[in-house]
């Protein structure tokens, strides 16, 4: 149990190197998604013949929305920094390596904030639901 508080304090005091940080942050993330993804997937399955309107009134309500957005912005995460780590093995070329990673994070900023402004039109913004409106 003290290796497990050591290496909290050190991950929160910046005191490891960034790539036992990445390694931390990516092993967390990958146990954090095994139970969003029961929690997620299983009933999204189930709502996929529902209609639009239906779907929305589900996932209006902050608990759904919030299990959505929990569950997709850490896969979003996970698969950031597992593509960073593909890059970072496999491309050699520094400029191209460079490039690559810049993208990866651009992409990974819009994704977030879709889904965080997703979240907050769902949760907080949307009152009578109709196809007009959406």
């Amino acid at each position: 149990m003290n290796f497990f508080l050591t290496l909290v304090k050190a991950f929160v005091n910046f005191s490891i190197n960034s790539a036992t940080r990445h390694w931390i942050t990516q092993r967390v993330s990958s146990l954090v998604l095994i139970p969003l993804s029961f929690l997620f997937i299983f009933p999204f399955a189930q709502h996929l013949a529902l209609d639009y309107p239906e779907v929305i009134n589900i996932y209006r309500k902050p608990e759904r929305s919030l299990v959505a957005f929990l569950f997709l912005s850490i896969t979003a995460i996970h698969f950031k920094q597992g593509a960073e780590v593909v890059i970072e093995d496999y491309i050699h070329d520094k400029r191209i390596n460079k490039v690559l990673l810049l993208l990866n994070r651009i992409v990974w900023w819009i994704l977030v904030c879709f889904l965080g402004f997703t979240f907050l039109k769902l949760t907080f913004f949307i009152n009578g639901v109709t196809h007009e409106l959406l």
